[in-house]
């Protein structure tokens, strides 16, 4: 069981890198992508995660000492590797087509699906703050993609009448 340290400076620090590496990775994968198709830079990005995450497992006394899970949980661990691993190279390839600054907006949905299956899934429920936070999460994203779709479809309708 985790116990707070009370050392609220360190949890901030943390969430403000966790910010800029997630900020900093559309932009990284883009100049990547430039180079290297994105089923490599896929590939390499889980190598590297799974040669970090070994390294510390791996640690004398850590595997001996943890019982060994079930198949199930073996089997689920692997279909959620497998789906990460899908969306990761989704993404890279999406970036392909768009820029950063969208990927970044386009990537947001991914929580509120994964908020909607566990729902579905596992029939969890929801507070009434819980709900107005999703519904306002939902305007923000209407309101950012209508207001894109607009602006594309004038640009549609002024390039097929020549002014551009």
């Amino acid at each position: 069981m985790h116990r707070p340290s009370g050392n609220w400076t360190l949890g901030l620090i943390m969430a403000v890198c966790t910010c800029l590496a997630f900020g900093f990775l559309p932009i990284a994968l883009k100049g990547l992508l430039a180079t290297i198709d994105p089923y490599t830079v896929t590939w390499y990005r889980f190598v590297i995660a799974a040669g970090i995450l070994a390294a510390f497992i791996v640690r004398p006394g850590r595997i001996a000492a943890s019982p060994l899970p079930d198949i199930r949980l073996i089997g689920q661990v692997i279909v959620a590797g497998a789906l990460m691993s899908t969306n990761y190279l989704f993404y890279g390839i999406g970036l392909m087509y768009v820029s950063p600054s969208a990927a970044q907006i386009v990537i947001q949905l991914a929580p509120m699906f994964l908020l909607l299956g566990s729902l579905i899934v596992y029939r969890e429920t929801f507070s009434a703050g819980q709900w107005t936070g999703f519904g306002v999460v939902v305007s923000g994203q209407l309101l950012f993609f209508t207001g894109n779709w607009t602006i594309h479809s004038e640009v549609c309708r002024a390039k097929r009448r020549g002014y551009c």
